[in-house]
């Protein structure tokens, strides 16, 4: 993708309700729920997909910018929320990674089940006109 050029996203839900994560990784991360915001949504099992980014129907439209480079967009679904408070609209890589994989690995209360999770992640370059 070039810079200028519309970031838009499409998600199929999965086929079981689910809390629903997308993150736009660059330098910093941030979500297409809002110019720099992060989405979090409970899912219908059968609904449609999800689209963010296209500044359609009310949608933020989020437009390639620097820094330019390899990015991607990583969604997670959970059967549970992974976070029990809001994160913040941007963080590093590092922070990012860190509190997603304590969501992962440590859980509210020792006595739960195991986190029932699913990710995709996809690759896209970005680069000047």
């Amino acid at each position: 993708m070039r810079d200028g050029d519309i970031l838009r996203i499409e998600i199929q839900p999965p086929s079981q309700i689910s809390y629903l994560y997308v993150s736009y990784v660059q330098r910093t991360v941030g979500g297409p729920s809002g110019p720099a915001g992060r989405s979090r949504a409970a899912t219908d099992a059968a609904g449609p997909a999800m689209v963010f980014g296209d500044g359609q129907q009310g949608r933020a439209t989020f437009s390639v910018s620097a820094p330019f480079g390899r990015e991607m967009i990583v969604a997670v679904a959970s059967r549970s929320p992974l976070f029990d408070r809001k994160l913040p609209d941007q963080q590093t890589e590092r922070e990012y990674l860190t509190q997603l994989r304590a969501a992962l690995v440590y859980k509210p209360d020792p006595a739960m089940a195991d986190r029932a999770v699913s990710a995709n992640v996809k690759t896209l370059e970005t680069r000047p006109r």
